[in-house]
């Protein structure tokens, strides 16, 4: 059975990397946020301010269209909570479109799919993402992403029924 699971990590890899490479043209970013919240207030069991909750994403233009292109990236969310750490891998896709009265900004609404290792065991978890960037220099834009995510390791790490999440990050998306 480990080798099944193996192999199948390596067929899902094989075919991410594949329509990374084979595009030619292709336009790669590097985005790293912080959680808005961790970093200045802290939440409610027990995480201070500057808790570290950091979003890294590689994301590459998968189509593109006049105003507008869809994505596709993959990504690692980390977090030092108290008690366990909160890690995140994720794959995804999204449409990110560029509106002609708000020139230079980009709205995105983007879904990845991902699984959370904490001390109690792995999860999976969906989230939607909200996304609003602006450039800063020729390569780098500022970004602002919502995000609401089902977090199934909440409801079995503090026994509660509601497992929706959401959270402001706040960072910058580097051009490759």
């Amino acid at each position: 059975m480990t080798k099944l699971y193996t192999l199948k990590k390596l067929l899902y890899c094989f075919c991410l990397l594949s329509v990374l490479f084979c595009k030619g043209q292709s336009d790669l970013s590097l985005s790293v946020h912080q959680d808005f919240r961790m970093l200045f207030v802290g939440d409610e069991r027990g995480n201070g301010m500057y808790t570290p909750d950091i979003l890294t994403k590689l994301e590459i233009d998968a189509f593109h269209f006049s105003n507008s292109k869809i994505v596709m990236y993959v990504g690692i969310e980390y977090a030092d909570l108290l008690g366990s750490n909160f890690k995140r891998f994720l794959l995804g896709f999204g449409y990110i479109h560029e509106f002609i009265f708000l020139p230079k900004f980009n709205f995105g609404v983007l879904i990845d799919h991902g699984l959370i290792l904490r001390n109690l065991g792995k999860f999976m978890g969906l989230s939607a993402n909200f996304e609003v960037n602006y450039p800063v220099s020729k390569k780098l834009r500022a970004s602002i992403i919502y995000q609401a995510i089902d977090r199934n390791d909440l409801t079995i790490t503090y026994n509660t029924n509601r497992n929706i999440k959401g959270s402001v990050f706040l960072g910058l998306k580097i051009g490759l």
